[in-house]
């Protein structure tokens, strides 16, 4: 049977300080995270750019379907943590999206353009989120009654902290990622900074924005099945009110986890602009990550070209790099691409 929302119930006064309508049920008591799967990580890192002194617009850039149908949602959420910003920009470079709503991309590229820089970087400093996983996996799948997982969230709110994770041990060594460079961890290929660092133009660094991360989702996905099954097999024990709980105590670590990720990436942002020495804000770096099941290759030719055609007189966009990952393997098979375009203030 369906369920409410979790937000219209007595408990949802828990997920105050995680954001409005954080958690919604879909169907057949199965409790899902809303559209937006990566909203804690928006957060976050609204958390993170609220210390960040701008005068820039912030630019969120969505890959899916899912943004566009949260986005009145997304802009009073995410907006809530950006209150001091000049300006929210919300844009969907998704296939349907891209038909059916030109004009909006064509008014998002020439407004950021022209006054903004955004970066999205998908993997964390000396592999956190795999030590995390190394530290509570094993933890998680060890689950079998609600007395267990009792314990595990006791564990988790009590025991575990950014330091525990940072001196996690991991069964082999991946080596340290160089900062400047965005990757994913499994197949560390992406595109480098020193690219852009190359091109000796001054950059104004302000956002960065993690959408597809999949930093955290595996060990999520793992805790999520295991509440699943005890909400269903024990549901005298692992009542609504204790499950909510449950949830709060992970996304209020998660939430922890990614703001130390954001300060990382914002970091090291700043740090490449420091390199440079730039200051003039007359460059925008656009990293788009862009996910679709068929057409890829022909997708983005056709996201380029939309968003050259949206900037304004004077400006020019030129793509100097591009990293694809084929995850046709999982059990929902897609692929991702990024790419960084130079758009410059004056024509080359």
């Amino acid at each position: 049977m369906n369920t409410p929302d979790i937000h219209r119930s007595v408990d949802s006064t828990k997920f105050a300080g995680l954001g409005q309508r954080y958690f919604h049920y879909w169907g057949d008591d199965e409790l899902h995270l809303g559209h937006d799967e990566h909203r804690d990580i928006r957060i976050a890192l609204c958390r993170v750019l609220k210390q960040t002194p701008t005068d820039g617009v912030i630019a969120f850039c969505g890959t899916g379907p899912r943004i566009a149908l949260n986005r009145d949602l997304d802009s009073t959420l995410v907006g809530g943590h950006l209150t001091d910003h000049s300006e929210l920009i919300f844009s969907d470079f998704s296939q349907d999206m891209l038909v059916r709503s030109g004009r909006t991309v064509e008014d998002i590229s020439s407004t950021v353009a022209s006054r903004s820089h955004l970066v999205i970087r998908d993997f964390s400093r000396r592999n956190f989120s795999a030590r995390f996983d190394a530290l509570v996996g094993e933890r998680i799948r060890n689950i079998r009654t609600v007395h267990d997982m009792d314990a595990f969230i006791a564990y988790i709110r009590n025991e575990i902290g950014v330091q525990e994770i940072s001196r996690q041990q991991l069964p082999e060594d991946h080596g340290r990622i160089d900062p400047r460079l965005v990757a994913k961890p499994d197949t560390q290929q992406g595109l480098h900074f020193d690219k852009i660092l190359h091109e000796q133009r001054p950059l104004r660094l302000i956002v960065a924005n993690l959408l597809i991360s999949g930093m955290f989702a595996v060990t999520e996905m793992d805790f999520r099945r295991k509440l699943d099954r005890l909400r269903k097999q024990f549901p005298r024990q692992m009542t609504e009110e204790k499950f909510i709980d449950c949830l709060t105590a992970w996304h209020e670590l998660i939430l922890v986890l990614n703001e130390k990720v954001g300060k990382e990436f914002i970091d090291d942002a700043l740090h490449a602009n420091e390199e440079i020495d730039g200051s003039t804000p007359d460059i925008f770096l656009s990293a788009d990550d862009t996910v679709t099941y068929t057409g890829l290759e022909a997708f983005d030719r056709v996201r380029m070209k939309r968003l050259k055609s949206g900037l304004p007189e004077g400006v020019s966009m030129r793509e100097i790099d591009r990293a694809h990952w084929d995850h046709s393997h999982e059990e929902i098979p897609h692929k991702h691409t990024i790419s960084v375009a130079l758009v410059s203030g004056r024509e080359e």
